[in-house]
């Protein structure tokens, strides 16, 4: 059975709900997986003022950040782990309530917004959404509760980030989000029993040899609870009713979790498709995570490629015959796993002539093409998603940015 290494400590923010007036500070703390030691650091300031602060993450060097939550908006801060002090790192993001936050094994900072019901990345150099916001979904609906605000994403051994809602918790896709229940607290063990707001969420290192998962329950006083996923989610309370100077506020936890040991390693990031022309350099890189040694293999059209041992493969003057499928198996004395394939399309059309002062009509009919041009599209014509010089194996229509309202068509000899 895999086994996880010692305890780490968990760190949480205890804040109250917005809607409540006069609301105290949002409080720092954190606690021993084994229950040892819990430890109350003090309000989160910013220039030496009181803030409110919600959605703490904590990354693998232990560095804390936190959102500040300001009405309808939030920016991301850092904060210091013995004074609580927070510094601004980026502008606050207009009409985003940020409630829940996590740093994956890759080191992406991934966010809940209760306020539009989506997750995203933010920077964490910039404080700036990174990407497309994706909105949840469950069995494929979409999915947005009023209690969003009740709710806190974690990071489990395994690499899965797991989303909590009020009682429930689920499994989230970050490539799609899709949402698959993995567990409903019903706190006494009753059915249709809902005294229960989870709105802290962490996973952490133990002993037991399990994915031990630590919540904090918010909905009358703030209990701190574990479950493990090897016996029915079993409930045993670690700390009860921490800080009591306040209670049915908010909260958040945070920790990062060790990776199982004794398993195979596990690809954080896949190796993504590349479209190159004649004499580019390209490059395949894969982040893998488990105990080591990690050994890489990397494979051209399933076949090994000698030498190409790390965790990145470079190729340099590609060529129209470098096209194909690659991938990379990783391993440890425990076992391998395999990529995804990633692919690379080679187009004929070297580097050197397109950087020419040429116009695009002169440019490719230098590298062999046949062209033919249009003021508009014609009913035999195709559209491409391909930008210029980047040429299918059929044909590809582009605007010249040299010669305006010119549609050119490209076929190979």
């Amino acid at each position: 059975m895999p086994q996880l290494q010692q305890a780490a400590e968990v760190w949480g923010v205890k804040t109250q709900w917005l809607a409540l007036q006069h609301a105290p500070p949002a409080k720092l703390f954190r606690f021993s997986a084994d229950g040892s030691a819990f430890t109350e650091i003090g309000s989160i300031t910013l220039e030496g003022t009181e803030i409110m602060a919600d959605a703490l993450a904590v990354d693998e060097a232990d560095n804390l950040f936190v959102f500040e939550v300001n009405g309808s908006n939030s920016r991301l801060l850092s904060v210091d782990p013995v004074s609580a002090e927070a510094s601004v790192i980026g502008e606050f993001l207009p009409n985003r309530e940020i409630r829940g936050a996590v740093i994956d094994f890759s080191g992406r900072l991934l966010v809940v917004d209760n306020q539009q019901g989506e997750f995203f990345e933010v920077n964490m150099e910039t404080g700036a959404i990174e990407g497309t916001p994706l909105s949840f979904t469950y069995n494929r609906e979409p999915f947005h509760p009023t209690l969003l605000y009740q709710c806190d994403l974690a990071h489990a051994p395994n690499g899965d980030i797991h989303l909590s809602v009020a009682r429930s918790i689920y499994k989230l896709d970050v490539r799609s989000g899709e949402l698959t229940l993995v567990h409903t607290d019903l706190g006494s063990g009753q059915e249709g029993w809902e005294d229960i707001a989870i709105m802290g969420l962490a996973y952490a290192w133990a002993e037991c040899g399990g994915n031990l998962l630590y919540a904090l329950d918010a909905h009358r006083q703030e209990d701190i609870y574990s479950l493990d996923s090897r016996c029915s989610y079993g409930r045993v309370t670690v700390f009860a009713n921490i800080i009591p100077s306040f209670n049915s506020g908010g909260a958040d936890l945070a920790s990062y979790p060790g990776m199982a040991t004794n398993m195979p390693p596990r690809l954080i990031s896949q190796p993504v498709n590349v479209a190159a022309l004649v004499g580019d350099s390209v490059q395949f890189e894969v982040v893998a995570r488990g105990e080591g040694p990690i050994q890489y293999q990397w494979f051209y059209n399933e076949t090994p490629l000698n030498g190409e041992t790390g965790q990145s493969l470079g190729l340099s003057n590609v060529g129209t015959i470098d096209s194909g499928s690659f991938a990379v198996a990783v391993s440890n004395p425990h076992g391998w796993t395999t990529s995804r394939p990633a692919s690379l399309e080679v187009a004929g059309i070297p580097r050197t002539l397109i950087r020419t002062s040429l116009s695009w009509p002169e440019v490719l009919s230098r590298a062999g093409f046949l062209l033919e041009e249009a003021e508009s599209l014609g009913a035999d014509w195709s559209h491409s998603s391909l930008v210029p010089g980047i040429v299918d194996t059929n044909c590809v229509i582009f605007l010249d940015r040299k010669v305006k309202q010119k549609l050119y068509r490209l076929r190979r000899p």
